[in-house]
């Protein structure tokens, strides 16, 4: 690994492992009398010891102590509250789930080797009860970080064969807990990006250490490793513990929102302000009370529901837990006789069934109200209907969008119409009026042909406006608006207006995006949309600005701060810039030696939509517009995700990387890649955010079609960089 790629893998580690912080950190003053025996191997994991502590409360010989494990990669110093639990009576067990002597920034180990050390330490407390005078009747467990999704896994797979493991001197006794406390965690892999951590994505981060490879490559393992896959009405009480900042929070909202519909007696703690990503609860003592309270009431008096498997799967699909309803099923399938092997599969077959028909009714009903199922804007062509199902909503888990959209031959006819508008505006921006009249007379040929294959309405749209450019003026500057002095270029095209200014001896081409109101944010019924993301509300855009028309390439950036400051994963010059921080992005617009900045969030937003309140903009179809990752290439449908047809890239596996920028479509202002290929740092803070978190919009050439959205943003510390993490420049426009 050469310098720039460890620096990169160190920043990605530094973030997560700021991520991974416990909560609850100020030191735990312990009551007297407390007893404590330490560095006590309780399993040999590939040759190394693993190694915990044990904290008795005063008078623990006169009867055996309910016992909570503290599961964290290295074992911690008690922490408030756990002087409050030694004084209640309860034994605390501080187990690290990693060998002491691996490397500093090592989160995980590789799966499931984690979880069978998790399951050891809780063996290890059964087997040592007599011993340390512990019930073991009344065992919890209780995880911080990545502590914690290793303890949402225990507790919901102790019947899981496969991830018991053989670790420790008591493998053969019960690993299964009475109740588990989560102060954050990943419970689904397989979605983590779908729920807003973009952080799985980044390669050389911890989720690599624990499956070798991106979740999405993985996916048949990322989804054994998912809690959520597991929920069920036995499940043990669980405690969510989410701070409205944390990265993961719209995933705890949903493992939390899944747990009570599968009867979970389960409990949520939400906090409705932000305090800083990786920082401190914002009221301490209250979230202190609130753990205290769910380990008296499920280990005082532990609860053992008592079901059927065939009554789980029926409360299951009732609550439209179909993933969950539908494993229990299958995991029966392996070892049944012919006979039961029928009924189980006549079983999955009603669950389908089931799992259908609110989508189906609702399609139904939409329908039914539809006077008729054709859209004038495609030639009246049919509208196609796709059911998806709603994952990132914990208000609507169960429930399904049916959502209309167009066949394929108009996405491809709004396309190939831009295709040939970008051909035009060549020779317009070139002042070849003679091949931009023969182009236009063709496109006008095309648009009237019924067999033409193009938009006809964008076609004249186009023709339209390419008649009002050639009665324009060469060059002029927008109504109002100052000229700009270092400009080495301007003029009018099909997109608006443009100039051009050398930078690091690169011209760099910049679009005029007027002032104007538009609608920021996404509706609560858009797919992808996050718990917590901005509603849709009018914004005022009060002073016009200059865009950059593409992401900062490579060749722009080493020649404004120097080449051995390029820190890109993916080398090449026409290749975006990435694997910068915030700062980095700063300092390079600081020393372009004009008044240039980054934009805003709001800017960004209003530059990409142009108007449209499409999730994507241009074609609206997002394989014309980005360089993404294409789900639907990764069996995603196994977890019944939804994905529109229209988003589908003929990318393969081995291309996946950044791209030559301006290779797709630009959208209706001259702007390309606005989705996809790098996310681009913004400007701003926010009051749910620490001051020291900066957003960054667009999504990237590695991000699934929902980071894409136009509404979507993901917020990052000034100082993290990642392969994925460009920037775009913005210059004011000074009114005259």
């Amino acid at each position: 690994m050469n310098r720039c790629r460890s620096e990169a893998f160190i920043a990605a580690l530094v973030v997560w492992m700021i991520l991974a912080t416990p909560l609850c950190v100020r030191a735990a003053d312990l009551p007297t009398g407390v007893s404590a025996s330490k560095d006590i191997s309780y399993a040999v994991q590939d040759g190394k010891p693993l190694l915990l502590d044990v904290y008795l409360p005063p008078n623990s010989a006169k009867q055996p102590c309910p016992v909570i494990v503290r599961l964290s990669p290295r074992r911690e110093t008690p922490a408030s509250p756990a002087g409050e639990l030694l004084s209640r009576g309860y034994a605390l067990i501080y187990a690290g789930y990693l060998p002491d002597d691996v490397g500093k920034f090592t989160a995980f180990s590789r799966f499931p080797k984690d979880l069978f050390a998790a399951r050891a330490a809780v063996r290890f407390a059964r087997g040592n009860a007599e011993k340390f005078h512990l019930d073991s009747n009344r065992v919890a467990i209780w995880g911080d970080g990545h502590g914690a999704t290793i303890a949402a896994l225990l507790a919901v797979t102790s019947d899981q064969k496969d991830l018991r493991g053989t670790l420790g001197d008591f493998a053969a006794l019960d690993d299964s807990v009475q109740s588990v406390c989560l102060l954050g965690g990943t419970t689904d892999w397989r979605n983590a990006e779908l729920y807003g951590d973009e952080t799985v994505n980044h390669p050389g981060d911890p989720a690599y250490q624990l499956f070798g490879d991106n979740p999405k490559q993985v996916p048949d393992t990322a989804r054994i490793a998912s809690a959520i896959n597991y929920v069920r009405p036995i499940s043990p009480p669980v405690l969510m513990i989410t701070l409205h900042s944390d990265s993961n929070r719209a995933m705890h909202l949903i493992f939390a929102e899944t747990l009570r519909l599968a009867g979970v007696a389960s409990a949520l703690y939400e906090e409705s302000t932000g305090a800083g990503l990786g920082g401190k609860a914002v009221d301490e003592a209250k979230l202190d009370r609130t753990i205290l309270e769910f380990f008296d009431d499920t280990l005082r008096t532990p609860k053992n529901v008592q079901m059927t498997r065939a009554e789980e799967i029926t409360a299951l699909s009732k609550a439209g837990l179909y993933k969950q309803a539908r494993r229990l099923i299958e995991e029966q399938l392996a070892a049944a006789s012919p006979e039961q092997r029928e009924f189980l599969l006549k079983q999955l077959g009603e669950l389908a069934q089931q799992q259908q028909e609110p989508a189906i009714r609702k399609l139904m009903d939409v329908l039914k109200h539809s006077k008729e199922s054709t859209s004038p804007a495609s030639g009246g062509s049919r509208i196609l209907w796709t059911i998806r199902e709603v994952l990132t909503d914990p208000e609507r888990i169960g429930h399904y969008d049916v959502e209309a959209t167009i066949p394929q031959a108009d996405f491809d006819a709004r396309a190939a119409a831009l295709r040939h508008g970008e051909i035009l505006n060549g020779f317009i921006v070139q002042r070849d009026w003679g091949a931009a009249n023969r182009h236009a007379a063709e496109m006008r040929r095309l648009a009237d042909d019924a067999r033409g294959g193009v938009d006809k309405p964008a076609i004249d749209g186009l023709l339209n406006h390419y008649a009002e450019l050639r009665n324009a003026p060469d060059k002029q500057w927008p109504d109002g608006v100052k000229p700009v002095g270092f400009a080495n270029a301007f003029g009018q095209d099909l997109y608006g207006f443009w100039m051009e200014t050398r930078a690091g001896g690169v011209m760099q081409r910049f679009r005029y995006i007027p002032p104007g109101t538009f609608v920021m944010g996404s509706g609560k019924e858009e797919w992808g949309r996050l718990p917590g993301e901005s509603i849709l509300k009018d914004v005022t855009i009060k002073n016009g600005f200059w865009l950059a028309d593409s992401p900062v390439t490579q060749a722009m950036w080493e020649g404004v701060v120097g080449k051995d400051q390029n820190r890109s994963h993916f080398r090449g010059p026409n290749l975006p810039v990435e694997n910068i921080s915030y700062a980095h992005a700063v300092n390079f617009v600081e020393r372009l030696g004009v008044d240039a900045r980054l934009p805003t969030e709001a800017e960004w937003e209003y530059a990409c939509r142009t108007g449209s309140r499409q999730m994507y903009s241009g074609t609206g179809r997002l394989s014309d517009m980005a360089w993404f990752w294409d789900e639907k290439q990764d069996t995603v449908a196994r977890d019944n995700v939804r994905i529109l047809h229209e988003l589908e890239t003929d990318l393969d596996t081995a291309q996946r990387s950044t791209h030559a920028v301006k290779t797709k479509l630009p959208n209706a202002w001259g702007l390309y890649d606005m989705h996809g290929n790098v996310w681009q740092w913004c400007s701003g803070t926010s009051a749910e955010k620490s001051k020291d978190y900066h957003p960054a919009r667009g999504g990237s050439w590695i991000s699934i079609p929902q980071s894409c959205r136009a509404a979507r943003a993901t917020w990052q510390s000034v100082e993290y960089q990642s392969w994925n993490l460009g920037m775009r420049i913005l210059i004011p426009a000074t009114p005259r």
